[in-house]
């Protein structure tokens, strides 16, 4: 559910609305502390990765600890807003996408349930999705599958659920979100869960990850092998067919939040586009427009997101700068350098350009596999003349 859709909402139930449906004699209980000193022990980060000894005690007021017991205390993921908040490098790792089914609608059946799943292939429609999803309290730590809840007697229905998914470090281009969706038997057989249709959202595209967003994508109730590219071209055949004549009847939204992966077709043009050594020594000439286009798409390039990625950025260029055996690209990734940091202190007021350029300088920059990295930086500096690629600010 979405902030403002939340809010109203909450509105409704204070104002004691008649639209609103409530549960007789049911309540939410829950307690808020002010940790005044340390934070507690136990915790573990939104990627559930430990951030201090479980063994450390927990000091809450008025913590019962009789029973020896010390729970998790689970961080909740912050998604700032980037009009208010300066965006900073990322200094931690991770690889959440969080997805979010809104809008379900069937002309024809009733009590619709989605069950959400990441796959890695399409060879199956009935294959298993991989096991990243944290599980609840009841399961086991990882599950494959996540669903959202019933929706009683309804044939249009609006589910509330946040799916939390633990991407893979490597996707592939069949990589994908596989969504299917269940008619929930509530008198005759109750429990019942007949199959009524599938929809699916790729995730790596030309080597990036969809924008965050919200996607509309039609509902299969039949689908073929390798049904990537078919349900994506939108053709019906004899093994795939699509409901309400191809109408777009489900909605779903997404947020990546990750130190992996990036979703700026800027940045990703750049990498795609700098030139090999191979490719340098084959043609020099075409070489040298591949890497103004690889450039220019590093100028458009979000500045936000090039601030986050740019510590990785600038250890991939050092890299370059010290590995590659052409002058061209030597001098492409200095070029490159200059403009990810230009960009960096032009978006930034002077007190934080100063931090986070200093910041990577003081405790990121490094030699290349024990290579001093100085001297090449010195000798692209005596080369060519930045002023174009990277005006002083």
């Amino acid at each position: 559910m979405r902030d403002d859709a939340l809010v109203a909402l909450a509105r409704e139930v204070l104002q004691g609305s008649s639209k609103v449906k409530q549960i007789p004699q049911s309540f939410l209980q829950c307690r808020i502390d002010e940790i005044e000193s340390a934070l507690p022990a136990g915790r573990v980060d939104p990627s559930c990765i430990a951030l201090k000894d479980p063994a450390e005690p927990m000091k809450l007021p008025d913590w019962d600890d009789s029973k020896g017991d010390r729970p998790t205390v689970k961080e909740i993921e912050e998604f700032p807003d980037p009009q208010t908040q300066q965006p900073i490098p990322h200094t931690y790792f991770a690889n959440l996408l969080y997805v979010y089914p809104e809008f379900i609608n069937f002309e024809k059946y009733r009590n619709i349930a989605c069950n959400v799943q990441i796959r890695n292939s399409d060879a199956s429609v009935s294959g298993e999705g991989l096991k990243v999803i944290p599980g609840k309290s009841s399961t086991s730590a990882f599950v494959s599958c996540a669903w959202t809840q019933v929706n009683y007697h309804k044939k249009t229905v609006t589910p509330q659920e946040e799916i939390k998914i633990m991407l893979p470090l490597t996707l592939t281009p069949t990589s994908h979100l596989f969504f299917t969706f269940y008619k929930v038997s509530c008198k005759n057989n109750p429990g019942f869960k007949e199959v009524v249709g599938h929809s699916v959202l790729p995730l790596y595209i030309k080597n990036r990850i969809p924008p965050d967003d919200t996607y509309y994508l039609p509902i299969a109730s039949k689908l073929p092998k390798n049904y990537l590219i078919p349900f994506h071209e939108g053709k019906e055949t004899d093994e795939l067919k699509f409901l309400h004549n191809g109408a777009k009847s489900f909605r779903v939204r997404i947020k990546l939040v990750s130190t992996i992966f990036q979703q700026d077709h800027g940045i990703n043009d750049f990498l795609a586009l700098f030139p090999s050594d191979r490719d340098i020594l084959a043609s020099k000439e075409q070489s040298e427009k591949q890497l103004r286009r690889a450039l220019s798409s590093l100028q458009s390039a979000d500045d936000a997101t090039l601030i986050k990625f740019s510590a990785a950025l600038f250890n991939y260029l050092n890299e370059q700068l010290v590995t590659r055996t052409t002058p061209l690209a030597r001098y492409g990734a200095f070029l490159a350098i200059a403009v990810i940091a230009h960009k960096v202190a032009m978006y930034t007021n002077e007190e934080s350009r100063a931090w986070l350029l200093s910041a990577y300088v003081q405790h990121k920059l490094d030699n290349v596999n024990n290579v001093p990295l100085y001297p090449y930086i010195l000798e692209q500096w005596q080369i060519g003349n930045l002023a174009v690629y990277a005006p002083a600010s």
